[in-house]
């Protein structure tokens, strides 16, 4: 079960599989997703697993998170 913040996902995603067993990894996944200390709590049924990598996907080809860099290629013709 894996325990994450909207709005620290990647963080709390990278710290919870790190310490993870091989094993266990191959389980299948269960998301809880949301604010910890506040009222707002996703327990996995599907949909939330869905949102999930969702979220993940989207967080981790942001401009933001710093892992692909965009540039163009400029070509001349002679």
């Amino acid at each position: 079960m894996l325990t994450v913040r909207r709005d620290s996902i990647l963080q709390d995603t990278f710290d919870q599989l790190w310490q993870r067993r091989k094993c266990e990894l191959l389980r299948p996944l269960r998301v809880r997703l949301g604010q910890m200390e506040g009222t707002e709590v996703g327990q996995d049924l599907g949909g939330v697993q869905i949102e999930f990598f969702n979220l993940v996907c989207k967080a981790l080809f942001s401009e933001d998170a710093g892992g692909f860099l965009f540039s163009k290629i400029f070509t001349t013709s002679s």
